[in-house]
């Protein structure tokens, strides 16, 4: 009955579009693939080179159809936003150990791996000048994040400037996955001990170099919170795995300018 049914349907397409001789193979193509039936849970594949051997191909095509995938989903959650303090205010505001810390700013920029590693060189190089940039965030091939204190950052914009790099200076007041959190690790390490994690009932992937975290330990946490977010990484993993997910961003909504509407 399957059989039947999808070999009708294929021979309506036969009549309906490769009947029509002066279309070409590529237009055909285009128009099956901008106007084809995408509730039809069957799809084949072949290849063709003409009009006769794509003909071919759909009359053998009937008995060899199997079941489209179904589109796994992706669940993106975003972290810092320009203007969005993820931790508590009153939290930040009361401790100033959070404040020294993490009251620093952090510097977008559009440009390659290259330029970004060059920007970071250029502020750091003189020795004992105080000036010290990390990549905080891998975002993509041409998007990268600089975490400092406010002279660095600076500095950073400056060398940014000097190679016409375009860059956007983010008004969070704090800058994790740098060196600006060394000084909250040791009572970080002790309090993500004290909290047990179980495992995910759904596959994570977590925003690391080379592969996901094997185990969501106290460790882990501390060493999330030091090193770069590889965004970039993570996603081309994913996209490798899963080439037709669907990709979905789930965090707090966010109006034009980065805040959350009142």
């Amino acid at each position: 009955m399957r059989s039947s049914v999808i070999k009708g349907l294929l021979m309506i397409r036969h009549e309906v579009v490769l009947g029509q001789a002066s279309k070409d193979l590529e237009s055909i193509a285009y128009n099956v693939s901008t106007t084809h039936n995408v509730s039809i849970n069957r799809r084949v594949t072949f290849t063709a080179i003409d009009t006769k051997s794509a003909q071919l191909a759909l009359d053998q095509a009937a008995d060899a159809s199997v079941p489209s995938p179904r589109s796994p989903i992706v669940l993106c959650f975003g972290g810092q936003t320009g203007k969005t303090v993820t931790v508590s205010r009153h939290l930040y505001d009361s401790y100033g150990l959070l404040r020294r810390h993490l009251g620093h700013t952090i510097l977008f920029l559009d440009c390659s791996e290259n330029d970004a590693r060059a920007i970071v060189n250029g502020v750091t190089k003189r020795t004992n000048s105080g000036l010290l940039v990390d990549i905080a965030c891998y975002n993509g091939p041409r998007s990268f994040v600089l975490a400092g204190n406010a002279l660095s950052i600076t500095k950073a914009e400056a060398e940014s400037n000097n190679r016409s790099i375009k860059v956007t200076k983010l008004s969070n007041s704090h800058a994790y996955y740098s060196h600006l959190v060394d000084g909250i690790l040791e009572d970080l390490a002790t309090l993500a001990g004290s909290i047990s994690v179980r495992p995910p009932m759904m596959r994570v992937e977590t925003c690391t170099r080379d592969q996901s975290w094997t185990s969501f330990t106290g460790e882990e946490i501390v060493k999330h919170t030091q090193e770069p977010v590889r965004f970039s990484n993570v996603a081309e993993r994913i996209a490798a795995c899963l080439p037709y997910a669907v990709w979905l961003e789930a965090g707090p909504y966010l109006d034009q300018e980065g805040d959350r509407p009142k």
